[in-house]
């Protein structure tokens, strides 16, 4: 169940004469507005461990006398994004921000329909004097680009996809239309898609990684109702490495365990008796206040949205996906990838992939590294969407094209690259 902060109301009346006349002024000093009205989502996470330089960059970024007025947070889905903006935003509830004092404002960007919902709920918690007839958007947007709102600090979650943010050629106009920019707030934007990262935030971005093994190990005993099960190090190591230090993976797992009775030793058990197992563990949601429903708290469900919107959007970059889950998912040339149209189709497709940390360009360009749940996932949704049979005989064809097979060093070096999991191996015999 969700709880809704919301504290400090005192009515505010914003007239689009008083909006314009605060733009013509937005260089004087804001007045502080007193108290301050907070909105959000979550309570604070109790579990919530580590990412101490991920914070530091973002209060720099947001909240030093350098501070930029946006800044965007990225990173692939269940890598801890929400969680690390629920903390910054309570810690600048709390006025742990150079002694500065905000109003704090979470509002999701999963489609437009929820963004003016959230607008319309702001109208109300800011207690805003409006017309019936006003768009809620357009209305909350003057508010917060007023002086009558003081300093405030604005968080855009889930902002994954371009056209919900700035529309289509077909429908233009998207949630960027409606955040203000103003000096007086600062806006900081979660997403998958670094494209939509630097779109929105030019330089101002953060990329974020995987957590390491020293968060992770706090982040599960923290999880867990039976802490002792972390006296057996190498055990929960072990779990570790098979979850790939995924945040939302480890928390989907305590939370497995908690439900169902069951020790580390046997969830690891189950995760590693057969892949069908693993997709199903990592396909269970939880619900635990931090997430917006069960369906976010479960890994392989959020990459799988991530996948249908990267087909929707860019084809031949969810080829290269589906292709790169018949591959070993470590060192996969770039050189057998199929080709594409052009040399720079190929490029926008793996910056792409790139952009949404599905894949990972090693230094020298040439070679590529999938997450390993990732390509357990992508292999499960070629299964499910009919894919499967047709991207095999894809890669056959292009790992025939790559080595053929009179040459046996080329068999041999086909049969590296191939995963053993798909069965292709066997069919480059």
């Amino acid at each position: 169940m969700q709880t809704w902060l919301s504290l400090g109301l005192r009515k505010r009346t914003v007239s689009k004469g008083s909006w314009e006349n605060s733009q013509r002024g937005n260089r004087r000093s804001v007045r502080a507005a007193e108290p301050r009205t907070h909105y959000l989502p979550f309570s604070r996470n109790k579990n919530f461990v580590g990412r101490e330089g991920v914070i530091a960059e973002l209060q720099k970024l947001l909240f030093s006398h350098l501070a930029s007025q946006r800044a965007a947070l990225v990173g692939l889905g269940g890598v801890g994004k929400t969680q690390i903006a629920l903390q910054l935003a309570h810690l600048a509830k709390n006025g742990s921000q150079s002694h500065q004092h905000y109003s704090v404002i979470w509002m999701p960007a999963l489609s437009m329909a929820s963004f003016e919902q959230a607008c319309t709920r702001m109208i109300q918690v800011f207690d805003i004097e409006h017309a019936d007839n006003e768009d809620p958007k357009e209305t909350f947007k003057d508010f917060l680009s007023s002086e009558e709102a003081g300093k405030w600090f604005l968080i855009i979650d889930n902002a994954d996809n371009m056209e919900t943010l700035y529309g289509t050629t077909q429908e233009p106009g998207g949630i960027a239309d409606f955040i203000p920019d103003c000096e007086h707030g600062c806006v900081l934007f979660t997403t998958r898609s670094r494209e939509v990262a630097v779109t929105v935030a030019q330089t101002n971005v953060v990329e974020l990684p995987g957590m390491n093994k020293k968060d992770a190990r706090a982040l599960l005993q923290s999880s867990l109702i039976q802490k002792e099960q972390m006296q057996d190090t190498v055990l929960a190591d072990k779990l570790l490495d098979e979850l790939a230090y995924l945040p939302l993976a480890i928390t989907q797992a305590s939370a497995y365990m908690k439900i169902n009775k069951v020790s580390i030793k046997e969830y690891l058990r189950l995760l590693q008796n057969t892949d069908q197992d693993m997709v199903e563990l990592l396909s269970v949601g939880f619900r635990d206040g931090t997430h917006y429903d069960a369906a976010q708290g479960a890994v392989v469900t959020t990459w799988i949205v991530s996948f249908k919107q990267i087909r929707a959007l860019h084809e031949e970059a969810a080829t290269l996906l589906s292709f790169a889950a018949c591959l070993e998912p470590k060192a996969i040339p770039r050189a057998l990838l199929p080709r594409l149209r052009s040399e720079q189709s190929m490029t926008r497709a793996i910056g792409t992939l790139c952009g949404y940390s599905f894949l990972s360009q090693r230094e020298d360009g040439d070679m590529f590294d999938m997450h390993s749940l990732v390509h357990l996932a992508t292999r499960r949704w070629n299964e499910d969407e009919d894919r499967e049979e047709g991207i095999q005989q894809l890669a056959l064809a292009r790992i025939a094209e790559a080595f053929p097979t009179d040459d046996w060093e080329n068999l041999t070096g086909a049969k590296m690259h191939v995963s053993w999991d798909t069965g292709l191996a066997d069919a480059c015999m």
